[in-house]
């Protein structure tokens, strides 16, 4: 493998991880942190699946933070 092609490979890799990586959080974000939101789930009693989609979101987040710096991933 040329290892130009292997270094921009992997930088685009990275860049899309880390893209997935905000927008997992920028979803997450909002679940513990805006009152009006929590209020309202709470209101309507669906706090179990909202507490398994938060969850899942901040998972997804860790997951991604830990593939970008995974240096057995770098090369994929």
């Amino acid at each position: 493998m040329n290892p130009k092609f292997a270094i921009l490979s992997s930088a685009q890799t990275m860049n899309d991880d880390l893209c997935q990586a905000v927008i997992y959080y920028e979803m997450f974000a909002p679940s513990g942190l805006h009152a009006p939101l929590r209020d309202r789930v709470n209101h309507y009693q669906i706090h179990e699946g909202f507490n398994v989609v938060s969850e899942a979101l901040e998972l997804g987040v860790i997951t991604t933070l830990c593939r970008i710096w995974d240096k057995t991933c770098r090369f994929r």
